[in-house]
Parts: C-alpha cells; sequence; structure tokens
C-alpha cells in the first residue's frame, strides 16, 4: 500500500503547503513510509521465500486533531507554552476533514479513531455530526474520545455514544470526579505516567537513560493528523 499512503499523505496535507507550521512540522511521503519501509521488506522477504502474497501493514491508530483549542493549560503540554500556534486554525476545515475520511474509508480503515492531539474535542458543537460521518464512512473504526471532562455533560454522553462513540476516556487532569458511566473510564493525576523523555519540562523528574533510548513504535502503527491537515510524526 505504499501507493495509497503516498496518495494519502499528498492529499491530506494540501492545504497545510502554504501555512506556517507553528509547533508542528509537516513530514515527506518519504519520511512516513520510512517507518513503514522494514516491515514492508521484510513481508516481501516472506512472501518470495513462501510464494505466497503477505498484505503490507497499514497504520492502526488515526488520531485527528479535530479542533486547535484547549480549554486547559496543563504544564506538561505544549498547550501551557503556546495557546494558539501560528498556522493552527480553531477547527480542521471540513475539506481537509472530508478527505482524511474519503481517504481512510478507501483504505478500508480498521483500527481505532480518536479525535483528538493537542486539542479538546468536546469544544467542537458540532463533534457528533463528525462522529456519524466516520462511523457511517469507515465502519471498521472503534471511535475512542479522549476528552478532560470539563465540558462532558450527561446529555453530551448520550448524544455521542448515539452518534457512534464506543468509549470515552476522561483524563481528570485537575482531579475533577465525575459520574460512573458504562462507557465511559476516567483517568485521575495519580494514573498518569510522565516520562520527560524529551528532558524540556523542568518540573519533572528527568527521564532514566532506559526510558529515553527505549524505542518508540508508536510512527509505525499511527497516523496522526493536525487541525491543519498536517502529518505529524508525533
Amino acid at each position: 500500500r505504499a501507493q495509497d499512503l503516498l496518495a494519502f499523505q499528498h492529499q491530506i496535507s494540501f492545504k497545510s503547503q502554504a501555512s506556517t507550521p507553528g509547533l508542528r512540522s509537516q513530514l515527506s511521503a518519504g519520511q512516513i513510509l520510512a517507518c513503514y519501509v522494514p516491515r514492508v521488506a521484510q513481508a516481501s522477504t516472506s512472501s518470495a521465500l513462501n510464494h505466497e502474497p503477505l498484505p503490507a501493514p497499514l497504520f492502526t491508530v488515526v488520531e485527528a486533531e479535530v479542533n486547535g483549542r484547549c480549554n486547559l493549560r496543563c504544564t506538561y503540554c505544549p498547550v501551557s507554552l503556546n495557546p494558539r500556534p501560528a498556522g493552527v486554525p480553531r477547527l480542521m476545515s471540513d475539506e481537509a476533514f472530508e478527505t482524511l475520511v474519503s481517504e481512510l474509508a478507501r483504505l478500508e480503515f480498521v483500527g481505532r479513531f480518536s479525535h483528538h492531539f493537542l486539542n479538546e474535542p468536546l469544544l467542537r458543537r458540532d463533534l457528533e455530526d463528525l462522529v456519524r460521518r466516520i462511523a457511517q464512512d469507515v465502519p471498521g473504526a472503534r471511535q475512542i474520545l479522549h476528552t478532560n471532562g470539563d465540558l462532558l455533560t450527561e446529555s453530551r454522553y448520550r448524544t455521542l455514544l448515539a452518534a457512534g462513540v464506543a468509549e470515552i476516556i476522561v483524563t481528570s487532569h485537575r482531579g475533577t470526579v465525575h459520574p460512573e458511566r458504562d462507557q465511559q473510564h476516567v483517568q485521575l493525576p495519580s494514573e498518569i505516567t510522565l516520562s520527560n523523555r524529551g528532558g524540556y519540562l523542568a518540573h519533572l523528574p528527568m527521564a532514566t537513560p532506559a526510558q529515553r533510548f527505549t524505542p518508540c513504535f508508536a510512527p509505525s502503527e499511527m497516523l496522526i493528523v493536525g487541525a491543519n491537515g498536517d502529518i505529524l510524526l508525533c
């Protein structure tokens, strides 16, 4: 599926060609494919030896930043330093979202789809419309909504599930107590592990050598799309 990924990268980042990337950087198709090349090569070798075609690997997780804002300023998040980075719109454009959904449908994507990166997705009042569109066009996507929970009312919980969200994960950064709900999991600050892998957060302990040098396989399994249409490595 190398051709699919090349076409996908070209189409989804069409708008960002003339934008200022701010905190984020646009990756070339070659850089994206580099994450897959070793696995593709391995699959090709195995196929040649066994004379059996093997499917090329595809990402199993999509995280799409459907809006470019957050209502919190957590000290361990870049948003606390730059809440409105240049080139990052308040909302992902309809054109970028439609391109993303149509390409995932064409690729017959199966896996987790989430609506966040450095944003709070519940700030989008039309989030249920986006959820319904994904559920309709990409039936293999299991939609897991990550939120800080500040805007999650009982009514919103029910409309999101009705639209197609399978599970809601609330990261309660401020330790707020949330009511128990069947398809909701709440993470408290004490349950969040912060590695400080890059060493930029002075208020956190420095990462251990094991943490710093342990390979991260997320780029080979995840596709992250910023609110401005950029495809991001992490």
